[in-house]
């Protein structure tokens, strides 16, 4: 999407939908939106710099490994005015297992103290069905609250998988 395009658009949702809802949220979304940093900035100081009719929020979900320098800082300075959420499936193992080896790269704790609210999505596949209630406590002892757990979409499930669900939680 070009800068022109998400003008083009948010400015059509703004008064569009001021007429039916109180405020607003606009997702930024992907496979992983901070690929799209600098687009994302861009649009987010241009409505910024704007009026608009009724109440807003800037969201996007990220698996936190490019949260880094200046992106980092950047989204910090913004806290209030610009929420992420963090996509983490648990302890590292569990991370590591679901998402090519990333654990190291994600500072879970930055999430908990910028927005601490903000509950962490964690994806509980098969191969991560059995460690669900350590990688809720792992998440729960760096600092998370709220934890939003989803079973993997796309993937093998069987009763062996229902019963191991259940002893876990």
């Amino acid at each position: 999407m070009s800068l022109e395009t998400a003008k083009v658009s948010i400015s059509k949702a703004f008064n569009e939908f001021a007429k039916t809802f109180d405020e607003m949220e606009i997702d930024f979304m992907g496979g992983e939106p901070l690929m799209e940093f600098p687009l994302i900035k861009s649009i987010a100081e241009w409505v910024w710099s704007n009026e608009w009719p009724i109440p807003y929020v800037l969201f996007a979900t990220t698996n936190g490994t490019l949260l880094q320098g200046d992106i980092k800082d950047w989204f910090l300075e913004h806290k209030d005015h610009f929420v992420l959420s963090l996509s983490c499936d648990g302890a590292p193992h569990s991370q590591d297992s679901n998402r090519a080896h990333s654990s190291e790269k994600i500072d879970i704790p930055f999430f908990a103290k910028t927005w601490p609210y903000q509950p962490v999505k964690m994806t509980v596949s098969p191969n991560t069905i059995d460690t669900l209630c350590e990688d809720t406590i792992y998440i729960h002892q760096q600092g998370i609250e709220h934890i939003a757990a989803n079973l993997a979409f796309g993937e093998k499930w069987d009763k062996k998988h229902l019963t191991v669900y259940k002893e876990q939680l």
